[in-house]
């Protein structure tokens, strides 16, 4: 009596089709590029301390987005990919970002579309309508500053009419550009007004942190800021940030969260910040959209590849297959 005998390769053989592989290469890698590297990014992320919600706020800060326009984007259906990728992009990794911090408030640091400034108005409510798809609506209130430029009429008066109703120890000033680096004469007359000791900012796309021990000092040179520069590319953990000097400040600067913006390094900030004049704050660095991009683009083309060899040797494979058989 003769009998089949079984083996892995002779199922795989006989089951397995150009088709087949084909489907299941796919469904993988959009598994790995759409779902695992995402929970993969996010695990890597600092624990979340815990917080005192009767002492302490959580800041989530979202810097240049720059949502992608129609003008200066490729054409159809290019454009429209782009666009629709890069969209998608950015409420997943919000959406991570938000669940692991639950904010007390979302702060936006400017740059949120990248043709807002030339789009028609259809156009700029149809990016008005996507940025709101995209992220949570978050009040504003606006003060618009060139920095620079000596300070606008009438700023000094908005500045002491913001002054006369702040009654916390506690200052914070939210800016897209950032202030510290640039010239004393521009800042100097903002900074004494409201006395701030932490200042939040975007505009360079990078994470830095800047610290000034004695800029809030009357001091009669209006060109010299005594500012310290530290990059934040590396950091994977809060930091610490002591703010009780009574003549500093200090400044942290926050990466845009956007593959576009052709930086590698990109992310989310997490401020905590403590009424005792203390704050914690790291940054959820976000997965390298490009690389998973290109990896579309290797995998298509080895399919492609193997469809085209597949169908021509793949059948006769099939054909010279001999099942193994064992006499009983």
């Amino acid at each position: 009596m003769y009998i089949m005998a079984k083996s892995p390769g002779n199922w795989l053989i006989r089951h397995a089709s150009v088709k087949s592989i084909t489907v299941t290469v796919l469904v993988l890698t959009l598994f790995v590029n759409e779902y695992l590297v995402y929970w993969v990014q996010s695990s890597r992320w600092p624990v979340f301390p815990e917080v005192d919600r009767q002492k302490e706020m959580v800041v989530l800060l979202v810097s240049d987005p720059q949502l992608q326009g129609i003008r200066d984007e490729p054409g159809f259906p290019v454009g429209m990919v782009a666009r629709w990728d890069v969209d998608r992009y950015l409420s997943k990794t919000f959406q991570l970002a938000y669940s692991y911090s639950q904010p007390d408030i979302v702060v936006f640091l400017g740059d949120l579309m990248d043709e807002g400034s030339k789009a028609s108005p259809d156009e700029y409510q149809s990016y008005f309508t996507r940025f709101n798809s995209i992220f949570h609506s978050a009040k504003k209130s606006k003060l618009d500053v060139s920095l620079h430029t000596d300070v606008p009429r009438g700023t000094q008066e908005k500045l002491k009419e913001y002054k006369s109703k702040m009654n916390s120890p506690f200052r914070v000033i939210i800016s897209h550009e950032t202030m510290l680096p640039k010239l004393k004469v521009y800042i100097y007359p903002i900074i004494k007004e409201i006395k701030p000791q932490l200042l939040f900012s975007g505009h360079w796309h990078k994470s830095m942190h800047f610290v000034c021990d004695s800029c809030l000092s009357d001091n009669a040179d209006t060109s010299h800021w005594p500012v310290h520069r530290r990059e934040l590319s590396d950091i994977n953990d809060y930091m610490y940030l002591d703010l009780t000097n009574s003549q500093g400040i200090q400044e942290l600067m926050i990466p845009t969260c956007s593959y576009r913006m052709g930086v590698t390094d990109i992310g989310y900030g997490v401020a905590i910040i403590n009424k005792e004049k203390t704050v914690r704050y790291t940054v959820l660095w976000l997965p390298r959209r490009y690389d998973v991009l290109y990896a579309y683009i290797f995998v298509v083309i080895f399919l492609l590849i193997f469809n085209i060899f597949g169908k021509l040797c793949f059948p006769k494979l099939l054909y010279n297959y001999r099942p193994y058989y064992k006499y009983r």
